[in-house]
């Protein structure tokens, strides 16, 4: 049983090893406010988001340092969004930060044609799965997203997936080094999320990719998940490139957060 969550976080982010027509590093938040955090809004007669919880996930994704955020809604609330816009705080978005409000049938025909551009996307809840289908296809990133729960309590870890019809999903060994990233982050351990995240991306690096993680790259080796974490412990990806940052992750430059209670919840094999 989940939280009682204000809103959720998930991550799609890949490094850009092999992607698919030279589209190099993705790294998208994707927020939205969940039922206990919305209000009956009686001018649109729909769910709406509090002005509180709205200013919490821009601040969220303003501290990880996107700074292109799209709020995806429909034509109902469009201008309610606006509405609640104008009752946040003006300071958060003084720094440079660009906001666009967007009708979902616009968001997914940017994300279709490739022109969006954003760093984070805030959608109404009911919208999620539209833009969280339409930028899983896009990406070709299939696998599971990391997923983040923030309650009263701290936060709650899990994932989301595009395709749920089965029961179990399969143990994804790029989810579980992405998930323990998040979890150590949350913790105040950014030094330790980030060697995770820099290992996994120095072994897609050498050509070593995993089912759920492949690769158009003509010369690779795919091995099991639990192979994929078992080399990721022996430390034996090499090379001296610079690892893209992943923004769920603080650099060294950024104080890290205080610890925080956090609950791990693992997808495993049956």
């Amino acid at each position: 049983m989940m939280p009682r969550a204000s809103w959720v976080a998930s991550y799609l982010y890949d490094h850009g090893a092999g992607r698919p027509n030279n589209r190099g590093v993705v790294d998208i938040q994707l927020l939205s406010p969940l039922l206990d955090a919305t209000a009956s809004d009686a001018s649109v007669d729909a769910p709406m988001p509090r002005a509180s919880v709205l200013q919490t996930m821009i601040q969220s994704a303003a501290a990880q340092g996107r700074s292109k955020i799209a709020i995806v809604t429909d034509v109902r609330r469009r201008n309610a969004i606006v509405r609640l816009l104008l009752q946040i705080d003006r300071s958060i978005t003084r720094d440079g930060l660009q906001i666009e409000v967007l009708l979902i049938e616009n968001a997914l025909c940017e994300v279709a044609k490739g022109r969006s551009d954003w760093d984070a996307v805030i959608v109404l809840p009911d919208l999620r799965s539209l833009m969280f289908a339409m930028l899983a296809q896009v990406h070709e990133v299939k696998s599971p997203w990391p997923m983040v729960w923030h309650h009263r309590e701290g936060v709650t870890i899990c994932s989301e997936m595009l395709d749920e019809t089965t029961s179990h999903m399969a143990f994804d060994g790029p989810l579980l080094v992405q998930t323990f990233a998040l979890a150590a982050s949350q913790t105040g351990l950014s030094l330790c999320a980030r060697r995770l995240i820099q290992g996994a991306a120095r072994l897609w690096d050498c050509g070593i990719v995993t089912p759920g993680r492949g690769s158009v790259a003509p010369y690779v080796t795919e091995i099991s998940d639990a192979e994929f974490i078992d080399e990721l412990c022996r430390g034996v990806a090499g090379g001296q490139r610079t690892v893209a940052r992943w923004r769920a992750i603080p650099e060294d430059t950024v104080t890290a957060i205080a610890p925080r209670p956090t609950t791990l919840t693992v997808v495993g094999a049956d």
